[in-house]
């Protein structure tokens, strides 16, 4: 079938950033999808992100822990665990170890949205 596509954990060259991720987008804009995906991996990783986008995160391994903290709640996830958490959220990623996630964003075309929208997800943050 024409436009399927298969990706494979295990072709993915793991090159940790400082904040101790790998990130691999593997569908995106440029594949006309309105949803992006991909896996990302932690290394001992801890930091905040502004999400401007809808995520959910598929827990593949926690590693020795892997917790998505938001308003002080740290949300712990086990394997095979889901989140789903909404556009405007501002989130601390935590890990200790190596741990590997799989997400799905939308929209994908986050990076290159208006400032009409970006503006919008800055005033829904606002107390």
């Amino acid at each position: 079938m024409a436009g399927v596509k298969v990706f494979s954990a295990g072709n993915v060259d793991q090159k940790f950033n400082d904040r101790g991720t790998s990130w691999h987008e593997f569908i995106n804009e440029k594949d006309s999808s309105q949803f992006g995906s991909g896996l990302t991996y932690f290394q001992d990783s801890d930091f905040e992100w502004t999400l401007w986008y809808d995520e959910m995160l598929i827990c593949i391994d926690p590693g020795q822990l892997l917790e998505i903290v938001v308003d002080g709640h740290a949300y712990r996830l086990e394997k095979g665990d889901s989140i789903w958490i909404p556009a405007g959220t501002v989130a601390t990623y935590r890990a200790v170890g190596h741990a590997l996630i799989y997400y799905a964003i939308s929209p994908a075309n986050w990076r290159t949205l208006n400032r009409d929208y970006l503006s919008k997800i800055e005033a829904a943050q606002s107390p």
